[in-house]
């Protein structure tokens, strides 16, 4: 698979998780990486996507705030393209299910 199309209307995308606001910065809209900043618990860090379009798999690395993509990967997920069509579901289905998942495993 390849970087999705319309991909850069993710850029600036705001949501919430649990009253914890988030918002998304695509970095390389060639590649497809991104950050995702905010989450209340968390104010000195953010999360950096790194997509691995062709293999279907991403890498999720926390980074101290202000050291660009730097940090520690967290975990390694597939990337299951058949449930995102649109934007909204690559940042429900995607975004914020990963989030929840290392907030539930006490890795964010």
């Amino acid at each position: 698979m390849n970087i999705p199309q319309n991909f850069e209307k993710i850029q600036n995308w705001a949501f919430e998780i649990d009253e914890n606001n988030f918002k998304i910065e695509t970095c390389n809209l060639t590649n497809g990486n991104f950050f995702v900043f905010g989450g209340g618990h968390n104010k000195n860090y953010c999360l950096y996507f790194n997509m691995y379009w062709a293999d279907k798999t991403y890498v999720v690395r926390k980074c101290a705030a202000g050291d660009g993509s730097r940090g520690s990967d967290i975990s390694q997920f597939n990337l299951h393209t058949q449930i995102i069509k649109t934007p909204k579901d690559f940042v429900e289905r995607i975004v914020i299910q990963t989030i929840n998942w290392l907030i539930e495993n006490k890795l964010y």
